[in-house]
């Protein structure tokens, strides 16, 4: 039986990330990513989990084994329906689509600009 763990690092294998990079990417540290990928974590947290798909390549929905296939193995159209069905606006949807082909440089300045936009709106 496949589990959230498993299904996690089989993602973050498959997208060549090392346990460090997608640490550094989501802002974790190692350890948690050994603990969400040993299903240590009992109660994972819902905030981690669209961004964790989004840097694996796949939907909160397969990460959390509601569904059986992963996007990633699914046509275009499919991606889209899953990411229309998230609510997400189509500007928000050509962002995510852009962040897939950026370097980490490139998204390092993205994540820069956002957190001072989101600053700025917290005023």
């Amino acid at each position: 039986m496949s589990t959230i763990g498993s299904r996690i690092r089989e993602r973050r294998i498959h997208a060549g990330l090392s346990v460090d990079e997608l640490a550094e990417k989501l802002g974790k540290d190692r350890a948690t990513i050994y603990r969400y990928e040993s299903d240590a974590i009992e109660n994972f947290p819902i905030s981690v989990i669209s961004p964790l798909a989004i840097v694996l390549e796949t939907t909160p929905a397969y990460l959390m084994g509601w569904d059986s296939m992963d996007a990633s193995a699914g046509s275009e159209i499919e991606k889209s329906a899953t990411m229309e069905d998230d609510g997400l606006s189509e500007k928000k949807r050509i962002l995510i689509e852009s962040i897939k082909h950026m370097d980490d440089s490139d998204i390092d300045v993205i994540a820069a600009t956002a957190d001072v936009l989101i600053a700025k709106r917290a005023k």
